[in-house]
Order: structure tokens, then sequence, then C-alpha cells
């Protein structure tokens, strides 16, 4: 059934640890994947994985309320693997600390809408690799959503970040994030910054030239 399906939902599955589980080899047109209440699974994609890309059509993948997730993808991931990701949106994940690699980020050419919410010990969005000389970017993000995210630190600890798609932020309870690292250099497209105005206040970015795009939502 696997092999012919383009859209997968794994809901309340009490044993499985991670995705591969139920062979990714089968997985090979899914575009839309949903996982939600596996309170077992600790990693979307575990660490034993082919050596060919895998996901390469998925769309759409959708993780939500998995108590023991603590990473996304625990190992290497393939060259080429989630080449076609549009949207991938996180919920409730509370042992979560690191969304994305550096390394995976590279690989998401097409991600344009990314979601975070309730997971309160998520420090990094984008995992950061100190032997890289890469600056990095997120080719085609354009809505970026961070909401209850009390760990959360940096979106990436590089300054030099690159958002060339980047419209909209939107930032809520995130109380210990202090910089954005945006700018309308990085950031050139962007036009509405939602948050909170006292966490707005708090920021200890150059705040002047993107104080014109804040929707203040208190």
């Amino acid at each position: 059934v696997l092999s012919r399906t383009n859209a997968f939902e794994l809901i309340a599955h009490q044993s499985i640890q991670d995705i591969s589980e139920l062979g990714i080899e089968r997985m090979e047109d899914l575009e839309i994947c949903r996982v939600e209440g596996c309170n077992t699974m600790v990693a979307f994609l575990g660490s034993q994985v082919p050596s060919t890309p895998v996901f390469q059509w998925l769309k759409e993948l959708y993780l939500c309320q998995l108590q023991d997730l603590n990473a996304i993808c625990q190992g290497p991931v393939p060259l080429d693997s989630f080449a076609r990701l549009m949207t991938l949106a996180v919920d409730d994940c509370p042992n979560l600390t690191e969304l994305v690699s550096w390394k995976m980020a590279k690989q998401l050419l097409n991600l344009e809408h990314l979601k975070v919410k309730n997971c309160p010990r998520v420090k990094e969005i984008v995992g950061t690799d100190s032997q890289s000389r890469d600056v990095g970017k997120f080719h085609k993000l354009k809505i970026l959503e961070l909401e209850k995210l009390g760990g959360l630190n940096s979106i990436h600890s590089n300054d030099a970040f690159e958002w060339p798609e980047l419209q909209k932020v939107k930032i809520d309870q995130c109380d210990n994030l202090f910089n954005l690292f945006l700018s309308t250099t990085n950031a050139s497209k962007l036009h509405r910054i939602e948050c909170r105005r006292g966490w707005w206040e708090q920021l200890k970015d150059d705040k002047a030239n993107l104080e014109c795009f804040c929707y203040f939502t208190d």
C-alpha cells in the first residue's frame, strides 16, 4: 500500500522509534506525511538510512505530539533527500532540542513555510557547523513562525545567514530569544514581523530598519 501512497498519516502508534521501520524504500512517492501521538518515536528519520536519497517527493511534513522525539534526523541525510519539502511544521515535541542540522538545512532548497510550536527545549532552529565556511541560506523560505519556545536562544548563530525570500516572521512567547539576526540586507523581502511589544523592546538587534514591519499582537 505504501508504495502507491501519496499521503500518509501515522497516529498514536506506540512502539515505532523512527519511520524507517515501515520501510523507507516503499515511501519514495510520498508527498504529504503527518506523524502524531507516537510517543516512542525518537526521530522521524533514524541513524540507519540508505545511501540513496530519501523522501525526494515529500512536500509537507507535520510532526505533532511526539513526547520522546529528540531529533528529526538522527544521522547524516543522503544528498538530495527532502529536496522538494515545502512545509515543515513541528508542534508539541517537548524533548526536541534542535530542529534541523546545518547540513540538512542546506538540502531544504524548496522549503517555504517553517512552523515550530510548543517545543520548550529547542535551543536553535538551524544547528551550527563550526567546520563549515558557508554562509548558509534558506533559499525559498517565505514564512517563519516560532511560538511557545521557552528555551530558544537562537534561530541561527551566524548573523550572515541569508533569507532571500523571507516575507513574514511570527514570534510569540520565545522570551529567551534576544537576537533575530535579520536585516534589510540578509532578508530584503521581509515586510511583516508579528510579535509582542515587550519582546521586541528587549531585542538586542539593530532594529531601526525593521520596526516599520512590526505588527504588535498585544
